[in-house]
């Protein structure tokens, strides 16, 4: 049930609220306006209120020609009309349809019992729609209002041109809204990858600062040894040189070591022997793949120094074992003087 046609004086304030509770409806029951113009609708009817107290806004079910019905929103009540020096107030009914303000609304007049629409009434059709009038024909988006339809003056006589021209600036600002609408969910998706990449560069950015820092004390530690490194080298080449100056003669590196006893000096040999027929087999190798030399040579070759390697190292066992005996013979022999 709607609620009690409110007071003139409170007609204002009551379309005020119910309009902001109306508009800001949102999912299925949401009127079917425009987002970009509910603000402006709001403001047409409190004006209309607010101007003529007896119409009241409400939101109804409207059904079109084409039998579509929508929830739309309305004035309804009376409008105060002046005719051969009497007043009326004339039932009627403005519905205010989807494409509202840009399109104009929709009159219609319910006459009383006593009342009845003329025939062949060049404003108002057998339906009560009022169809012909100059307002309507001439309906500005966004400078027409309600009020001004209903206010009692003379039509308004225009210059068709003026009229074209208005209608063309108003059709330019119905295509610059739309394309605005159009490209608004482009140029966010546009702004969320800025600040998407913004982010990211950003971090990449503490990522390259932090491998920097880390560089820069890498390279401080490295300085650092280097210092140590060349400290080191000056330290060994002064005792390089303070030994050079003490040694005697031009000593050969071979007299530069001296063998502790016969096994040691034999296992030395045994193993230099080991390690040069080693190398000579190796050079064979090489030389063979590069084709150096025959390989009925090279089969002889590595034949005669393998089994020379043998000898060695069959030697060199031999000589590993002597000496670990004579170590358990002189240990065995110092025995005796631990135990006293």
């Amino acid at each position: 049930m709607a609620p009690p046609p409110p007071s003139p004086a409170s007609g204002a304030q009551y379309a005020h609220q119910f309009l902001n509770t109306a508009l800001s409806q949102r999912g299925p029951s949401a009127l079917p306006y425009a987002e970009d113009v509910k603000w402006l609708i709001r403001n047409h009817l409190v004006a209309l209120a607010d101007a003529f107290p007896s119409l009241h806004p409400k939101a109804a079910l409207f059904t079109h020609n084409d039998g579509r019905a929508a929830h739309l929103l309305q004035a309804d009540g009376t409008i105060p009309i002046h005719h051969a020096g009497a007043s009326y107030n004339l039932p009627a009914v403005l519905w205010l349809p989807e494409p509202y303000p840009r399109s104009p609304p929709l009159v219609f007049l319910s006459p009383t019992r006593d009342m009845v629409i003329k025939p062949h009434h060049p404003l108002v059709d057998r339906s009560g729609l009022v169809a012909n009038a100059p307002y309507l024909r001439s309906w500005v988006f966004p400078s027409s209002n309600l009020v001004d339809l209903l206010a009692a003056r003379p039509p308004p006589t225009e210059d068709p041109a003026e009229v074209y021209k208005r209608n063309a600036i108003a059709k330019l600002v119905d295509m610059a809204y739309a394309d605005a609408a159009t490209l608004r969910p482009a140029r966010e998706a546009e702004v969320d990858t800025l600040f998407a990449m913004q982010a990211t560069l950003r971090s990449r950015g503490e990522v390259v600062s932090d491998g920097v820092r880390k560089m820069g004390e890498e390279k401080e530690a490295l300085e650092r040894r280097l210092q140590d490194v060349m400290m080191a080298t000056d330290v060994m080449e002064a005792w390089v040189m303070e030994n050079r100056k003490g040694a005697a003669g031009n000593t050969e590196a071979d007299e530069a070591i001296e063998t502790a006893d016969v096994l040691s000096k034999q296992m030395l040999e045994c193993t230099a022997a080991d390690l040069a027929l080693e190398d000579t087999i190796y050079a064979l190798d090489k030389a063979i793949q590069e084709g150096s030399v025959p390989f009925d040579g090279y089969l002889r070759s590595v034949r005669a120094l393998a089994r020379e390697q043998f000898f060695q190292r069959v030697l060199s066992t031999k000589v590993n074992k002597a000496q670990q005996q004579a170590q358990v013979a002189r240990m065995a022999a110092r025995a005796p003087q631990y135990a006293s």
